[in-house]
């Protein structure tokens, strides 16, 4: 694969669409009231309503601080709600409204026409095959990926130095 030429390699394909599809679905969900970044945190608490803060960053595997940042907006947006845990009142439950519910119906259609889109002409055993490739290239990153989450994704400054001294 050393011959192949740059705009040819996989980390540049999945760049490619990486760009495409995030310019097409931040235009979508900018109709919705949405921001792409903001679906993650929602398909969770779809799947799982009433997590707390901490446990939402560590399944969105970012920092709390992040986690506490993305609340307050879509709080004030009306997508989400804390409420006290019962069991524990020091911590606070994380909950979709219904507003937030009317969205994720809305834009699960949306990423069903995408899906459609993306892999016409791909019979299904090829997407089975791509579907396997993808996970697989995710799990060696996440192999790869540092392992103190306080240095993840942080990028390190250069030395300072003193030119003019």
């Amino acid at each position: 694969m050393k011959n192949t030429a740059e705009a040819d390699r996989i980390q540049s394909k999945l760049i490619q669409i990486s760009h495409m599809q995030f310019s097409r679905v931040f235009q979508q969900f900018g109709s919705l009231g949405v921001h792409p970044g903001q679906c993650g945190m929602l398909w969770i608490l779809r799947q799982e309503d009433g997590l707390s803060q901490s446990e939402l960053a560590k399944r969105l595997k970012i920092k709390p601080s992040t986690v506490t940042v993305s609340i307050r907006r879509m709080e004030k947006a009306g997508l989400l709600e804390r409420r006290a845990d019962r069991e524990d009142m020091r911590r606070n439950r994380i909950y979709l409204t219904d507003h937030a519910k009317n969205i994720l119906e809305k834009a699960k259609k949306i990423f069903d026409e995408n899906e459609k889109i993306m892999t016409e002409g791909i019979s299904e055993a090829e997407q089975c095959l791509l579907l396997r490739l993808l996970n697989q290239i995710i799990e060696n990153l996440e192999r790869a990926a540092p392992s103190d989450e306080e240095n993840y994704c942080r990028i390190k400054p250069l030395k300072e130095e003193k030119p003019y001294a």
